[in-house]
């Protein structure tokens, strides 16, 4: 029985873990929708087309996003957390 909560406790974890990086993964596309695209296409749309690019134009928009100095470094910095992480935490392993 003991075994079975640590493994729910596991699964838990394992789901907030998931959730905060999608909350991350949000707040580092939207300062570059506000920053980057016009007036027409800052909208969740927009973030959401982001987010489901392939993982090479993903990859792409990362770099422009990295030589970002918009919003103060913000959107730069958001990209470098991003490609700071191993590509298993990144793909959400």
């Amino acid at each position: 029985m003991l075994g079975g909560r640590q493994t729910a406790l596991g699964e838990n974890e394992t789901e907030a873990h998931l959730n905060d990086e999608a909350k991350a993964l949000f707040s580092r596309v939207i300062p570059y929708v506000v920053c980057h695209d016009d007036a027409a296409h800052r909208n969740l749309t927009s973030v959401w087309g982001y987010l489901t690019l392939t993982l090479d134009d993903f990859t792409a928009l990362l770099t422009v996003m990295h030589a970002s100095d918009d919003a103060s470094g913000l959107v730069a910095r958001a990209a470098n957390r991003y490609l700071s992480k191993s590509h298993r935490e990144a793909a959400g392993c």
